[in-house]
């Protein structure tokens, strides 16, 4: 692993919990798609926590947790559709499929349409910026001011901690989809200054027996991200 001085970003922590996977097929109460014991996964691209190889097989942690809590579960893990951060929670809505298969962050916004899980391991949410720039290493308040600009994929983290902490910010926004590696062009390019870049109770209690059994902690270890997320 490359030192700090060789890395291309900085980065300001900020510690917050990570949802990793969401059980939501409480948001429709007539759903009935499981009577032939598949679950239907909308899943957002979001590596290394859930990405696609060379042959376009989906793999990462979030993929090994939904497949584990399915079997516990007895259904059949059905990746349906590939989403954007702004548009999965509609896809719910509307019946397209029945869990959201990749990590998100619960807040008011997203609570109101959405039945969370609990969070598997909690995470590190970091503020990067461009080497060399010091400018928030000690207060990162400074950043609610039209002197600065954060850049962040629609729908993301990112989005809603510039509108509810820093609302004075100027914004970069990028279209859902869009590959993170632009975020982090923004920044490099100086266009942006910085980022912030992860059935209920029977789904809760898979999540808790994996957990409970190593497998959580295993799964991150296959993936060689044991450093960067601490199992609950």
């Amino acid at each position: 692993m490359m030192n700090k001085q060789n890395k291309i970003y900085w980065a300001v922590g900020i510690v917050v919990i990570l949802i990793v996977v969401i059980g939501l097929l409480s948001i429709n109460k007539n759903n009935n798609s499981l009577n032939d014991n598949t679950l239907r996964i909308g899943y957002i691209i979001y590596p290394p926590l859930l990405e696609k190889n060379p042959s376009g097989q989906l793999q990462g942690v979030s993929y090994d947790i939904v497949e584990a809590v399915a079997e516990k579960l007895g259904l059949i893990a059905e990746w349906t559709e590939e989403v954007g951060w702004g548009t999965s929670l509609e896809g719910l809505k509307t019946n397209r499929y029945d869990v959201l298969g990749t990590q998100m962050w619960p807040n008011a916004e997203r609570e109101k349409v959405a039945s969370f899980s609990i969070a598997p391991m909690n995470s590190v949410l970091y503020g990067y910026v461009k080497k060399g720039d010091t400018r928030f290493n000690e207060d990162l308040s400074v950043l609610n001011s039209d002197e600065y600009k954060i850049t962040y994929v629609d729908g993301e983290l990112a989005m809603f901690i510039a509108q509810e902490d820093y609302p004075n910010a100027q914004v970069v926004s990028l279209p859902q989809l869009s590959s993170y590696a632009e975020v982090f062009l923004n920044i490099i390019q100086g266009k942006a200054d910085i980022s912030f870049n992860e059935l209920r109770e029977k789904w809760n209690k898979a999540i808790q027996e994996l957990i409970d059994e190593g497998e959580i902690q295993r799964i991150l270890e296959k993936h060689g991200v044991e450093n960067y997320y601490e199992v609950n």
